[in-house]
């Protein structure tokens, strides 16, 4: 039995459909722990890709038809109609609402619409062979999106040293310098994941070695205070099952069908790779990072006198500042408390949270605002 929970032999066709199962969980359970990030917008604004004048009333169509389609990609064995309809209304939240498109989301997403191109049938090996193997590879794309951002920003030993913050209260000073030591090879055991999961000696280990990952990410992540960012936490969760019913064991398709393309799938990954490097101004600039969280905090600056004309909710996350005549509002803490989850804001969308307090205000009164983000970083004034 251990034998062969170690090594399954799994059809690729069931492979699929218990990657359509954990996908459908995972983005259930990420809706539903968002739930008021996709209802109507309260205070906290949505930014728009563009602006559209719709009824409240289409939040919650578009809420309920999200989650009917998720139940029935769950329980259906082939739920190509609700692929489409689920993958459908990600497109259109991430159009209305910019700050949906972190990275956590857009993966669900490349999986969606990678399994749009699949019909579902088992009579035809080299097509959802061709859906398989790409999926397995946009996992290991975010593997090597990983180790670049890494060595891009978590290399700094401050970035690491808070990450693993929560591990002072239960490790020795010695160990904690050990594990603050650990962030140099991190890269390089995120590339040994991805080069081992298809060599077949090293597959098993690197398998092993990518839940440990996720898994140590995981509980660091979970006693982050004040807000644990739960979607990112459901991810991790996700990625541990994917990766063991993605490679682990073998599936008893012929040879030949081992490594399979369509030109659909090809384009869906080299979207995802362009996604992954290209910054994008409209989109929060969250790292795809597996070790690290959210370090960054920004925040606008608003004269104190003007502070007070702002709604009492949005007041509570304002803090006065007695040597100078600007109150100071944490836009990370408003979006957390409100969307339970974390985003990095790109510049546009700051300046749109800007005028959103404008308009709160006065729009006859001039306000002066500033976009500042830790470290004192100016980045935005309005």
């Amino acid at each position: 039995m251990i034998q062969q929970l170690i090594n399954p032999t799994i059809h690729i066709s069931q492979r699929l459909r218990i990657v359509k199962t954990i996908l459908a969980l995972s983005l259930f359970a990420s809706v539903c722990f968002t739930f008021n990030w996709w209802l109507p917008a309260g205070f906290y604004p949505k930014i728009a890709l563009y602006e559209l004048s719709l009824n409240e009333i289409a939040d919650y169509v578009l809420l309920g038809v999200l989650l009917i389609s998720l139940v029935g990609i769950f329980l259906y064995r082939s739920p190509k109609l609700f692929v489409v309809t689920a993958t459908l209304c990600l497109l259109f939240a991430v159009f209305t609402d910019t700050a949906k498109g972190q990275y956590w989301l857009f993966f669900y997403l490349a999986v969606l619409l990678l399994l749009c191109g699949h019909n579902w049938r088992i009579d035809n090996q080299r097509r959802y062979s061709a859906v398989f193997t790409a999926i397995k590879f946009l996992v290991c794309i975010m593997y090597v999106l990983s180790a670049i951002e890494f060595l891009k920003t978590s290399i700094d030993g401050n970035v690491w040293l808070q990450f693993i913050a929560p591990l002072e209260r239960v490790c020795t000073p010695e160990q904690h310098k050990y594990i603050l030591g650990i962030r140099y090879i991190v890269p390089l055991i995120e590339v040994f994941v991805v080069l081992g999961l298809f060599v077949h000696r090293l597959k098993m280990a690197a398998i092993v070695i990518g839940i440990s990952l996720h898994l140590f990410s995981f509980c660091l992540l979970l006693a982050e205070t004040p807000y644990a960012n739960g979607v990112i936490l459901i991810w991790n969760v996700c990625m541990m099952f994917l990766l063991y019913f993605l490679f682990a064991g073998k599936t008893n398709e012929q040879k030949i069908y081992a490594f399979s393309f369509n030109l659909y799938d090809t384009l869906i990954l080299l979207a995802a790779v362009f996604g992954g490097l290209v910054k994008q101004d409209f989109f929060p600039e969250n790292k795809i990072d597996l070790m690290q969280s959210n370090t960054t905090q920004q925040f606008i600056y608003i004269k104190q006198s003007e502070k007070n004309r702002l709604p009492l909710y949005v007041q509570y996350f304002t803090a006065n500042n007695l040597d100078t005549d600007y109150a100071r509002l944490s836009v990370t803490n408003w979006c957390a408390n409100e969307t339970k989850t974390q985003p990095v804001l790109s510049k546009k969308q700051l300046l749109k949270v800007c005028n959103s307090l404008k308009n709160y205000c006065d729009t006859n009164i001039d306000i002066v605002l500033s976009v500042e983000e830790k470290r004192n970083n100016k980045i935005a004034v309005k």
